[in-house]
């Protein structure tokens, strides 16, 4: 007890009288250190608080330690001695009355004690209470821990990471096939006369013999033959200028041609995703857990290495450092590289809204940065940690520290396989398969294989230049098919794959088939230069079928799928003359739309049916390219005539046939109707939609007059019909007005019924029935409300015979021997 005391001046007195009274106030007063234990990091100093603890009804009183400070003795002091791990004999400490006691850092960790505290004054001493505290001391507040990892292309998608170029490598390959191709000539017998010359000889298709009344040209017997006059009028004749090329094989010794060669080159590469990695730091707070101390406000900032040139790049710019940081959906897009660590809240979860920011003691917190490799090559990443330790006696404390971790970054190897048909035709489609296998021990995201649409030579591609495979693990592989046409003909007579150092390649060449499964032969079919006066579309589709043709001629015995039945080569041999003569119509003057017209009746077999063909030519999708093809040329016809016009001009080129029947639909400033014909066996030509056609009907078929996809008018020709009854329905894609028209034999020859501007709504249903030949007046009945029956009947608005325009003069073969046997299917 410290007493504080006055001494009273008094007066001197008589024992016997009280003269003054001096009343002393005594005031307990002791030391009270605290706390009775803290937790320090080694490094840090720390201190112990030694207050003057004053009773509580001083304290009441107002009464503080520096009113009372004056009446201490003035040599008062504190004292004590500090053991521990690091100190061989006690540490004294010494402090004035109500100030801590000062503790230096602590270097080795253990429980150290502060112990007989007391104060002393005139070599008095008094204890304090409790005489003894504990102070341990501990490693770092800040533990920290790295760890790195790759992300799958399923994460990389949830984080909401943007993609693009730059964030994938690429590798270059180049496929090469080399084909060759043995030439089968398909000529058309067109004879050059040249003035003063009995030998036939060739003319170039451009070459015009103007005037024919000049030109005179000897027969067999040396007799001259006189070409008729232009001036010359002959009933139901006409006279056209005409160019002659030599008959195939009319000099002495056949021309022998070499083999045809061709070549596919197929470029293309592998890019596969850069490795995404999730780097992630763990801070602890290291004090031990009997401590209340806490560490708040944690902030973690990357570095992240530089490159070769030593010069530290930016996310956006990271020129040749091998890494650089990413951002996700949680930084709004932006590459972070400082982030606040924080733990889990109630819900004991990471990434969750309720996380905090203060750590207590052995509490963990973490932070994820999102890096993308640039380089291959093991990079370490470091952390750059600050936070506020609190809980210590001196009260908060900055600290800092640094974590460091490592990201390998390895690239992924590639081996990739081609499958190419070993025979290809030009004009056929097929799928070049695509197997790429991962060979290495990282997963490669995101596989892209391209091939370079522009660069490709020798095919063209039809399907996308990209397919994606979404993740390859190591060792598994994935195919991918890409769509091409061909524009060569041939076998596979070598391949070379060169590539770039990660990938190899491969070729596995399987039997060449069409889309019907047709083994396709490797032979070139060279038809009459007059077939370049074609449109190129009309030509090459034409070319393209009748070569699927040619291959169902000559596939070996029993190679052909079932319900491909074997088409005779003088069929197609039929049909190159065709396609060569509406090269010569059109050389020769002849509209452009009548000489298409002609030569789709002629393939059709409108004059020589050959069910082989025709049963090819209905699934064939290179005769419904033809078929689109011709009626994307007669667009501008249809736009010149009109549809009823239009569909009675192509008529006139078809009255020299057996039979024929056409059905032409359009809308008038609206969408066309789509159109369905029915014969008596109930198969079908057209659909319910535009989209959807069907090809049943032998000998016929649907053309979409203008854009296939969205058509301007429909065109349905039978080139061969047979006399029976016919139903067709039209279904209308929206309301107004169309022109419908039907021709179709008549008593005198063809006829053309019209029904001009009828009035429809999209939900009704035209129906129109009609009989070959036409001996009874035809109605067109319209289903109003779809119950089957009609609700109106529509007359005709005309009934015309379409006119016979009589032969007109396109050609001449000279005979040197006049043999019946030498004549041609016409006759000529």
């Amino acid at each position: 007890l410290l007493v504080a005391f006055a001494v009273p001046v008094c007066a001197q007195q008589s024992p016997s009288a009280s003269l003054a009274t001096v009343e002393f106030s005594l005031i307990g007063g002791q030391l009270g250190p605290q706390p009775s234990y803290q937790a320090v990091p080694k490094s840090l100093t720390t201190q112990v608080d030694v207050p003057f603890v004053l009773p509580d009804r001083v304290k009441s009183a107002g009464v503080t330690f520096a009113e009372l400070q004056p009446l201490l003795p003035r040599d008062l002091v504190v004292r004590a001695e500090l053991r521990g791990p690091a100190f061989a004999s006690p540490l004294q400490l010494s402090a004035l009355p109500n100030r801590p006691l000062e503790l230096p850092t602590l270097p080795v960790v253990g429980i150290y004690t502060v112990e007989n505290i007391r104060m002393e004054s005139g070599g008095q001493v008094v204890a304090a209470s409790p005489n003894v505290v504990q102070v341990e001391s501990f490693e770092k507040a800040l533990v920290t821990q790295v760890t790195t990892r790759q992300l799958t292309a399923q994460e990389i998608a949830d984080r909401g990471i943007a993609i693009n170029a730059s964030n994938f490598n690429v590798i270059n390959f180049t496929a090469a096939l080399s084909f060759q191709s043995r030439p089968v000539q398909l000529q058309i017998p067109i004879a050059v006369p040249v003035l003063g010359r009995t030998q036939v000889d060739d003319a170039p298709p451009s070459a015009n013999l103007g005037d024919l009344s000049a030109v005179v040209q000897t027969g067999p017997q040396g007799q001259p033959i006189p070409v008729l006059n232009r001036d010359e009028v002959i009933p139901n004749l006409q006279i056209q200028t005409f160019t002659l090329e030599s008959i195939a094989g009319s000099v002495d010794k056949d021309p022998s041609f070499p083999p045809i060669s061709g070549i596919v080159v197929i470029p293309g590469s592998i890019g596969y995703l850069h490795q995404f990695f999730e780097a992630t730091l763990l801070v602890s707070n290291g004090a031990p857990s009997a401590s209340a101390l806490s560490i708040r406000n944690v902030q973690a900032t990357i570095v992240l290495p530089a490159g070769l040139d030593r010069i530290p790049g930016t996310d956006a710019a990271p020129g040749d450092d091998p890494l650089r940081a990413v951002g996700t959906t949680a930084t709004g897009g932006v590459p972070l590289r400082a982030l606040s660590v924080k733990a889990p809240g109630p819900d004991g979860q990471f990434g969750t809204p309720d996380d905090v920011e203060t750590f207590a003691a052995q509490q963990t917190g973490q932070v994820a940065f999102t890096l993308e490799g640039l380089k291959e090559g093991t990079h370490s990443i470091e952390f750059a940690i600050t936070a506020t330790l609190e809980g210590l006696p001196r009260g908060p404390v900055q600290i800092s520290g640094k974590a460091t971790g490592a990201v390998l970054v390895r690239n992924p190897n590639f081996a990739i396989t081609l499958s190419h048909p070993s025979t290809v035709r030009a004009g056929v489609e097929y799928t070049l398969a695509a197997t790429v296998s991962n060979t290495s021990d990282v997963a490669a995201n995101l596989v892209q294989v391209t091939l370079d649409s522009q660069a490709v030579s020798g095919a063209t591609l039809l399907s996308s230049s990209t397919v994606q495979i979404q993740t390859l693990a190591p060792h598994t592989a994935g195919t991918v098919s890409f769509r091409l046409r061909s524009q060569v003909t041939g076998k596979v007579t070598a391949t070379v794959f060169p590539t770039d150092d990660q990938v190899k390649g491969a070729f596995v060449l399987r039997a060449g088939v069409g889309a019907n499964n047709i083994p396709l032969s490797p032979d070139t079919l060279v038809l009459s230069s007059f077939a370049d006066y074609l449109p190129d579309s009309v030509r090459e589709s034409a070319v393209g079928f009748l070569g699927e043709a040619y291959s169902v001629s000559t596939a070996p015995a029993g190679a052909l799928p079932t319900g491909i039945a074997r088409i005779a080569r003088k069929t197609v041999q039929t049909g190159a003359s065709n396609v060569g003569e509406g090269g010569l119509r059109i050389f020769l003057g002849e509209p452009l739309e009548q000489s298409l017209h002609t030569l789709l009746l002629d393939l059709l077999g409108s004059d020589t049916p050959d069910p082989a063909l025709d049963g090819l030519r209905r699934i064939s999708p290179l005769a419904e390219e033809f078929a689109a093809a011709v009626g994307a040329e007669l667009a501008p016809a249809l736009a010149a005539q009109g549809a009823l016009g239009l569909q009675r001009a192509l008529a006139t080129g078809a009255t020299d046939r057996g039979t024929y029947l056409s059905m032409m639909t359009a809308g008038i400033g609206g969408p066309v109707a789509a159109v369905q014909v029915r014969d008596e066996f109930g198969r079908v030509l057209g659909g319910e939609t535009i989209a959807s056609v069907s090809r049943n009907i032998p000998y016929a078929d649907l053309l979409p007059i203008g854009p296939a996809a969205a058509p301007d008018a429909l065109l349905a020709v039978h080139s061969a019909p047979p006399n029976g009854s016919y139903t067709i329905e039209w279904r209308p894609t929206a309301a107004g007005p169309l022109d419908l028209g039907v021709v179709l034999p008549g008593a005198s020859g063809l006829e053309q019924v019209t029904f001009a501007g009828v009035s429809v709504a999209a939900t009704d249903r035209l129906t129109l029935t009609v009989a070959i030949p036409r001996t009874a007046s035809i109605d067109l009945s319209i289903d109003r409300d779809g119950d089957g029956t009609a609700d109106v009947t529509v007359a005709p608005t005309t009934i015309t015979t379409v006119p016979d325009p009589g032969p007109i003069l396109e050609g001449a073969v000279q005979l040197f021997d006049f043999d019946d046997t030498k004549l041609d299917a016409y006759g000529r």
